[in-house]
């Protein structure tokens, strides 16, 4: 068995020269590996450019088929629903199931909440747990005033901030922040609550 150096700055090798160190050190056939590789790769360059981007250390890529299961009849409205897989009953069982429904009324669905549950883990090694817990009640305004650089739109009015004991140390001092969002928005709400933490606490 042949025995594999470690490489270093393999990042920073080009695509051709990834695939002739890969091939040179795990393949058994050299032309069968490379026409494989290269098989999979799309006949648009542009579209392959894409692809090599989206990753580190691109060779190839990974097909799956992409098909669709038709007649889903959501809320009065036809659909063609799309699918990535390899396995063949999934979309036969999908297409089946909609042929079923759509002389039934179709599917009907209700969005009942847009509002998901996050955690920020911390350590707080402080004597009394119930000061954390005053302090966050006494600052929780402070948490829900957005930065002036962020837009509008990202209101966090629409949040719930609490501190909760779901989880203790030893000595029984919290170690988890949780809060409700509101989902729908695409807002990146760790990152602000840490912002904002991270302003506040240092000043107590």
């Amino acid at each position: 068995m042949k025995t594999v150096k470690p490489i270093k700055g393999f990042s920073k090798l080009s695509k051709e020269a990834k695939i002739e160190w890969l091939i040179n050190n795990f393949s058994e056939s050299a032309d069968e590996s490379l026409d494989m590789l290269q098989g999979y790769w799309h006949s648009k360059p542009e579209v392959q450019k894409l692809h090599d981007e989206f990753i580190e250390n691109t060779v190839s890529n990974f097909y799956l088929p992409f098909g669709v299961a038709p007649n889903f009849l959501i809320n009065g409205k036809m659909y063609a629903v799309p699918m990535a897989t390899e396995e063949s009953s999934v979309v036969a069982a999908a297409s089946k199931a909609a042929n079923f429904w759509l002389d039934r009324g179709g599917f009907h669905t209700t969005v009942i909440s847009t509002k998901k549950v996050g955690h920020v883990h911390f350590i707080w090694n402080g004597e009394n747990a119930e000061n954390l817990n005053q302090f966050f009640e006494s600052n929780k305004s402070k948490f829900f005033e957005m930065p002036p650089t962020l837009p509008k739109t990202w209101s966090i009015a629409v949040a719930e901030f609490w501190i909760s004991n779901l989880r203790t140390k030893r000595n029984s001092n919290p170690d988890i922040t949780s809060w409700r969002q509101n989902s729908k928005p695409a807002i990146p709400w760790v990152p602000i609550l840490l912002t904002v933490a991270w302003k506040i606490l240092p000043k107590h």
